[in-house]
């Protein structure tokens, strides 16, 4: 099974690369800890990606395994999501200060979904977009699937 087994991927190394990236065209980095076999994490990433025209306007997307990549712990708790659940995700400026991230007032919004979800991630959007309108901030919360 070992030889089957993907390579590990260099936390560490995508992160210090997605920084880079959003320094270069002027956004933000959505840095997004998930695990592989975590349902929530699967219906974020999905979400994201039906998104993903409106979200690079701002957002160089980051995802990570905190268990599975190389350096994953440590990212994870360099961003401060130790002790938070999967997913979790921050909105980081382009040196890597945050911005806003998914805990709200009850917790880890984790994917967003309901009420609180909603407004977490309207709330992590309206503090960080550069160049998304409002409309378009309107039709990416329209999006996520009530419970």
């Amino acid at each position: 099974m070992k030889k089957h087994v993907p390579p590990q991927q260099d936390a560490k190394a995508r992160y210090e690369a997605a920084l880079a990236e959003a320094k270069k065209s002027n956004r933000r980095v959505w840095a997004v800890v998930s695990q592989t076999r975590c349902a929530p994490c699967f219906v974020l990433s999905r979400w994201m990606e039906s998104q993903k025209s409106l979200l690079k306007k701002d957002y160089v997307i980051f995802k990570f395994d905190n268990v599975c990549d190389h350096h994953g712990a440590e990212v994870w708790k360099s961003l401060g999501f130790a002790g938070q659940g999967v997913p979790c995700h921050a909105i980081l400026d382009a040196d890597g200060h945050e911005l806003a991230n998914s805990i709200g007032p009850l917790g880890n919004i984790g994917s967003p979904s309901g009420p609180d979800g909603i407004k977490q991630i309207r709330k992590m959007l309206t503090a960080s977009r550069q160049h998304l309108t409002d409309d378009e901030i309107d039709s990416i919360v329209l999006s996520i699937q009530p419970e």
